[in-house]
């Protein structure tokens, strides 16, 4: 990612050029790209709540 860029240390150019930037990386969690706003654009969760069932905790998936 660092490549792209005309000065890898300089923070100023980092900031202007990290939305186009991030669509090169590639992590642990899939392809880093973020929208206009500065968040992922692309990203995949799943809410869950801890519930009281029969007398005993468990988790469940409430939302995607």
């Amino acid at each position: 990612m660092f490549e792209q860029m005309e000065q890898p240390g300089d923070s100023a150019e980092l900031k202007e050029k990290l939305i186009s930037l991030s669509e090169m990386y590639a992590g642990a969690t899939g392809w880093m790209v973020l929208d206009e706003k500065g968040d992922r654009k692309y990203s995949l969760y799943d809410i869950w709540q801890l519930q009281n069932v029969s007398a005993s905790f468990e988790w469940s998936r409430i939302g995607e």
